[in-house]
C-alpha cells in the first residue's frame, strides 16, 4: 500500500489573512516550517484533524499548490495498511484538539477524545503522539527513513 505524509509550509497569496496569520504563528509557536500535516492513502483520500472543520476526518485534498508541500512517500504492507485503517477507525470523528494544538511543545499526554493534525497521523502510523508538532513528526519521520513504527 503506498501512503504519504504531506506536510503544508503554509500561508500562500490566495490564503486568507486569517490563515496566514495563523500559519506564521504555528511556525513560530513550534520552531518549525510546517503549519499542518495529512496522511494520504493511495494518491486519493487524505486522513488528519482539521482545525477549520474541528473533527478528525477523511477528505479529498487537490495539492494544486505541491510547492507549499513537503512529502514523505511511505510504501507500506497490506498488514500495515489494515492496521492503519483500525486506528484510523478508533478515532475517526473525534473533535479537533486546540489546546492540544496551542500546547503541543511542552505537552506530556495525549487527551483523549481530541486530536490535532500531527497527533493523528502519528497514532494512525503507531508513534506516540504526544508533544508532536508538524514539524517533530517530519523530523521523526527523516530520522527513521520514512519507516516509523506502524
Amino acid at each position: 500500500m503506498y501512503y504519504r505524509l504531506c506536510f503544508h509550509k503554509g500561508g500562500g497569496p490566495d490564503e486568507g489573512d486569517s490563515n496566514r496569520l495563523m500559519s506564521r504563528i504555528i511556525r513560530w509557536w513550534t520552531h518549525g516550517k510546517y503549519t499542518h500535516v495529512e496522511l494520504q492513502r493511495d494518491g486519493a483520500q487524505c486522513f488528519s484533524a482539521s482545525g477549520y472543520e474541528n473533527v478528525v476526518r477523511w477528505k479529498q485534498i487537490r495539492f494544486s499548490h505541491p510547492e507549499r508541500w513537503d512529502f514523505v512517500n511511505l510504501d507500506l504492507t497490506m498488514l500495515e495498511d489494515i492496521m492503519i485503517l483500525k486506528r484510523i477507525d478508533r478515532i475517526l470523528g473525534s473533535k479537533y484538539d486546540y489546546l492540544g494544538a496551542v500546547t503541543c511543545p511542552w505537552r506530556g499526554a495525549h487527551v483523549d477524545h481530541r486530536w490535532y493534525c500531527s497527533e493523528a497521523c502519528a497514532w494512525a502510523l503507531g508513534i506516540r503522539p504526544s508533544n508532536i508538532s508538524p514539524t517533530n513528526l517530519w523530523r521523526y519521520m527523516k530520522v527513521h527513513d520514512g519507516k516509523g513504527t506502524v
